[in-house]
């Protein structure tokens, strides 16, 4: 990593921005360390399904992961769905702490619930108050394109000034006013030293308003005290990148590229058009930023990165907990079902002390991996799928004695002459220490499938292999142009 410029982005969608950005994770991260950057953060539109990634991705790059999301917030309370209440204006929040990331997860799946999601996941900022304003976050207050504008014009005809001086013709009157209000319900949720003013004029070239915007924001930062921060907006790692954003963009609107740049070479209202003509959202350089900004607006960037603790988003697979009759615990219960089960088996004296051993065994290993409320949660699916007369699943593995799994010496050996202890290697190239081993009888028709190697696989149609053209793929839907991963 370079040495270490007093600016961090805040404002980065990655992919998971659905059909709007095309930025991956790690190539987030690399970039941001290549150029110098403490620290970097992911908003990504309205979902946090990419944190996980990123979170990894700066750690393994040496700098600091600032989790965050850009929420649509409606103008009144979410749950009201009528057409005067459809539209929205984005929101950056950023997680200071372990604390805030739970409270934002909590506020996220608000947004999607069915009493709240309207065409899009939405939140009104009054409903924010119930899971943002415990101090845990930084609120950013939005780009060109957000509440800001709304209120500081007149007309969206804005958008389409080809100069400042154009644009500030359709700055309101009485917009100082207005901005105040504006600015104080947001301080009301968050406090005054959590809030931030966001100038962005990453595409001025293109957006004269967003010029004219900074100029009302700068004003009312002096005015009420409140801190000003430089952002971008980045939607693609590279400017080459643009291309690519552009034609997810097509697919998000329904549209052809050559049909879009058409209705904007005609002078049409295009949604989102700004993408179109410009290539300037990307992840910028420093020295691409101070053109652009105060020296304080810069700074003010890294004052809140330093606001947000290093902390810890990853761990164990957290369950919920089943509630079991007559205060007996997870384990306990399971042994008691598995009792009841025993019993209603034909018994065979034979093959009784084999089936005890094993239920033993395998009691023992669930109880220690701590996994019965697992299996609990998962009988009790099946039995209410069965009291439905749903059909299930036939719960067994896929693989067969003769399966062949990759060591870690590179050789390949069956999967039934495995040993616990032995070191293998998963579909992702990763090494996993092998701690048990279980046998299933399977009775079923099976595929044998032959690969361009040479090798042969024996395995049950359901059995999934990993391509690199689509994915998991089950066997009986492979084809001669699937690219399955080493063998």
């Amino acid at each position: 990593m370079t040495d270490l410029v007093p600016w961090v982005p805040l404002h980065q969608h990655s992919n998971l921005s659905l059909l709007d950005g095309f930025s991956v994770p790690k190539d987030i991260a690399k970039t941001c360390a290549s150029y110098g950057y403490r620290a970097a953060a992911i908003t990504d539109h309205r979902n946090v399904a990419a944190h996980v990634k990123f979170f990894k991705a700066c750690r393994e790059e040496g700098i600091k992961p600032i989790l965050g999301c850009e929420f649509d917030i409606s103008d009144e309370n979410s749950t009201i769905k009528t057409a005067a209440n459809r539209s929205t204006n984005h929101l950056v929040v950023l997680c200071k702490n372990l604390d805030g990331w739970h409270e934002m997860l909590r506020a996220v799946s608000k947004t999607y619930h069915p009493d709240s999601f309207y065409y899009k996941a939405r939140i009104s900022l009054e409903e924010c108050k119930e899971f943002l304003s415990s101090g845990n976050h930084v609120a950013i207050s939005g780009h060109a394109g957000s509440t800001i504008c709304d209120i500081l014009f007149t007309s969206t005809s804005v958008y389409r000034s080809k100069t400042e001086d154009q644009a500030r013709t359709f700055l309101r009157e009485d917009w100082e006013s207005v901005l105040e209000e504006h600015i104080n319900k947001h301080i009301d949720v968050f406090g005054k030293d959590n809030f931030f003013l966001e100038i962005q004029l990453i595409d001025k070239k293109h957006l004269p308003m967003s010029v004219v915007t900074a100029e009302c924001l700068r004003f009312m930062s002096k005015k009420l005290g409140i801190k000003t921060v430089a952002t971008a907006d980045s939607h693609y790692v590279r400017k080459t990148d643009a291309i690519y954003q552009r034609i997810l963009l097509c697919s998000n609107l329904g549209r052809t590229l050559p049909g879009v740049m058409r209705d904007i070479q005609n002078g049409k209202d295009v949604p989102l058009g700004t993408f179109f003509v410009s290539d300037n959202y990307h992840i910028p350089t420093y020295d691409e930023m101070k053109e652009l900004h105060t020296q304080e607006e810069l700074e003010n960037a890294v004052l809140i990165a330093d606001m947000c603790e290093e902390y810890d988003i990853l761990s164990t697979p957290k369950l919920p907990k089943f509630n079991c009759p007559d205060n007996l615990s997870e384990i306990e219960y399971v042994k008691q079902l598995c009792r009841e089960g025993w019993k209603k088996l034909p018994q065979n004296k034979q093959k009784n002390q084999v089936y005890i051993d094993r239920v033993k065994e395998e009691l023992n290993v669930i109880e220690e991996a701590n996994l019965a409320g697992y299996f609990l949660i998962v009988w009790d699916i099946i039995r209410f799928c069965k009291s439905k007369n749903w059909k299930t699943g036939v719960g067994r593995g896929c693989f067969l004695p003769d399966s062949l799994v990759k060591m870690s010496d590179g050789t390949f050996t069956p999967i039934s002459m495995i040993n616990i202890g032995d070191t293998v290697i998963d579909a992702f190239g990763k090494p996993q220490e092998v701690y048990n081993k279980f046998e299933y009888d399977v009775n079923e028709e099976l595929l044998e499938i032959e690969f361009e190697n040479g090798k042969i696989v024996r395995c049950t149609k359901d059995h999934k292999f990993l391509t690199t053209n689509r994915g998991w793929v089950e066997a009986e839907n492979l084809t001669e142009e699937d690219d399955v991963s080493e063998v």
